[in-house]
């Protein structure tokens, strides 16, 4: 309460009695509805972990990713919950981790905007629904988010595939399984986001500054 007093204080100092009042009003609303929004989304967090144990990792996961490259908290909640909705079951648990944080620090570190941000991890949890990575997740919906989507895919290829060695004819044989419906998520959607780092040059990156 004196902290807020403070502040209060400070703001009508800065910028008259009104104008201060209202700013500190402002924020005030602005504090209650962000904390209403997390408590949502937590609720919604603590429905899809299974138990105590689970959300609570799941928590401090979320924070530890936020923190670590400069992640609005809020979205990245929502944007956890739901792939690791997606996810769950098809990866474990430490993957469903590992490939978040890194589609987030790709997406941090390459500057994307936060609607590009969006898309990307709506990519990746269709990608995971549906069990398999099509050309329209890949091309269309990441491909528009993320660049280099179809390069990072083609070269995720080309690790499972060593004998071949240029990346357009690996692209082009990704395409042609695309096509086929064999190109399963569980195995390719760990080595795209892993391959999204080597094409960025962000590997050995730990944090974004």
């Amino acid at each position: 309460i004196n902290g807020l007093s403070r502040s209060v204080g400070n703001l009508m100092t800065a910028f008259g009695v009104g104008t201060g009042l209202y700013l500190a009003v402002d924020i005030a609303k602005n504090i209650y509805n962000t904390t209403k929004e997390l408590q949502s989304l937590d609720l919604a967090l603590k429905m899809v972990s299974g138990t105590t144990k689970e959300f609570a990792e799941n928590q401090a996961f979320i924070r530890g990713t936020a923190e670590k490259w400069g992640i609005e908290i809020k979205g990245l909640t929502q944007q956890y919950t739901q792939f690791y909705t997606a996810a769950k079951g098809i990866l474990s648990d430490a993957s469903i981790k590992q490939v978040f944080e890194s589609i987030s620090k790709s997406g941090a570190l390459m500057g994307l905007s936060v609607e590009k941000q969006n898309a990307t991890f709506y990519a990746f949890e269709q990608m995971m629904s549906k069990g398999i990575v099509t050309a329209e997740e890949l091309r269309k919906q990441l491909g528009n988010a993320m660049p280099g989507a179809l390069r990072a895919a083609g070269m995720a290829y080309m690790d499972l595939h060593p004998q071949i060695t240029n990346i357009q004819i690996a692209e082009r044989e990704l395409m042609k399984e695309m096509k086929r419906g064999a190109i399963d998520s569980a195995t390719y959607v760990p080595l795209i986001v892993k391959n999204f780092e080597k094409l960025y040059g962000i590997e050995q990156v730990k944090k974004v500054d």
